[in-house]
Parts: C-alpha cells; sequence; structure tokens
C-alpha cells in the first residue's frame, strides 16, 4: 500500500469543519463513544493540540479544554491558535480517573481570509 500526495491534500479522515483565519467563534468538538455509549467526561482534564499538516511544525502543544457526560471534548481556540492558513492534524487527550483517552487525528483547515476589492467607481461625467 502506498500514498500519493502531499500533507496539503491527503484526506486524515475526520475533519472539523473549514474556518477561516481569525475565526474563535466556533469551537473544535468532537464526540467519543464506547460500544456506542458516550464517555463521561465531566471530571477529565482535556487538552488539545494541533500539528501543522505540512511541515509537522506543533502549533498548540495543549490547550485547555472541556468534556461533558455525552462524550463530547471541545476546545475554544485563541487568536493565536487560528492566525495562519493551512491544514493541521488535531487531537484530544482527556485524563480522568487513572485512564487517558487519546482521540484519532482530525483534519482542521483554516483557509485564509480573501479581500473583497472595493466596488469600481463609475466613469466621470463626459462634457
Amino acid at each position: 500500500m502506498s500514498c500519493v500526495g502531499t500533507p496539503a491534500n491527503l484526506d486524515l479522515g475526520q475533519r472539523f469543519p473549514n474556518r477561516h483565519v481569525g475565526s474563535t467563534r466556533e469551537p473544535y468538538t468532537y464526540r467519543a463513544e464506547w460500544y456506542l455509549r458516550p464517555i463521561d467526561f465531566t471530571n477529565a482534564f482535556i487538552q488539545f493540540r494541533m500539528v501543522n499538516a505540512d511541515t509537522g511544525a506543533t502549533k498548540l502543544p495543549g490547550g485547555v479544554g472541556s468534556g461533558d457526560i455525552n462524550g463530547n471534548l471541545v476546545y475554544l481556540p485563541v487568536a493565536v491558535d487560528v492566525n495562519e492558513a493551512g491544514i493541521f492534524r488535531c487531537q484530544f487527550t482527556a485524563t480522568y480517573g487513572g485512564a487517558v483517552y487519546v482521540s484519532p487525528w482530525l483534519q482542521a483547515r483554516i483557509l485564509r481570509n480573501v479581500e473583497v476589492p472595493p466596488p469600481v467607481p463609475p466613469p466621470p461625467p463626459v462634457p
């Protein structure tokens, strides 16, 4: 089995919805289940990390997130987390009761903002 392509065009499987540079309103969310039942993360310590898929550089080594009884792992990014465009591999780690849960790698695509050019002014009147 072989892989053809660069990290920028490979599909890493599960992914978050695309977002734009600087977009901090939508959290990164992942739902974890064990035998079709949600894992209770209410008292867990949640970490979120991001790695650039092209360069392998760590963008975020361990942001603190939250979890709930329905198996949802959530991380709300700050501006420095989403300040560059690219494809990132993301992963949640939950530590609770002596156990550690590590999510699969999730793909996050951050798109650069497209500047909208100003409207073209009308031509001057002809005398």
